[in-house]
């Protein structure tokens, strides 16, 4: 069976979930934040991981043919922390799979609606809202974490 896995990583918690490619759930798990701006590196590395090793409970990670992590925080920080997980929770073989790091308000687009373009607006640990056209943010307004925005 080939899955894919999608991420959703915020401040407060982090949910992983696979899915055949027929669209079949094949597992879930859920975890604290991992943000790794507020949370620090380390507890965010293991918020996530612990997230997806539930996901992968009954699934061999080399059945992995992609993943889509939606990451809150800071884009570079975001790429660290993710090549760190899935350095240790992927083997050699499933690296090739194809893992796409997107902020979190393009996943929480994607949630909502089908539709490639429009608005969206997050309101959790941080606040962000973003205009979306074809599956990219293309204007947003705060999105700077509790300490500089969250002015709302």
């Amino acid at each position: 069976m080939r899955v894919v896995l999608g991420i959703d990583a915020g401040g407060t918690s982090s949910r992983a979930a696979l899915f055949t490619l027929e669209g079949t759930p094949a597992g879930r798990g859920r975890a604290g934040g991992a943000n790794p701006g507020t949370l620090g590196m380390d507890t965010a590395a293991a918020n996530l991981t612990a997230a997806v090793q539930a996901a992968l409970k009954d699934i061999a990670s080399s059945q992995i043919v992609g993943v889509v992590a939606g990451l809150a925080g800071n884009p570079g920080r975001c790429a660290a922390l993710a090549e760190r997980v899935f350095r240790d929770l992927l083997p050699r073989a499933s690296r090739v799979a194809p893992v796409r790091l997107v902020g979190d308000i393009v996943t929480a687009f994607a949630a909502g609606t089908p539709s490639p373009s429009g608005t969206v607006l997050i309101s959790g640990t941080g606040a962000i809202a973003a205009r979306i056209t074809d599956h990219v943010p293309v204007a947003t307004a705060d999105g700077y974490g509790w300490l500089l925005g969250d002015e709302g």
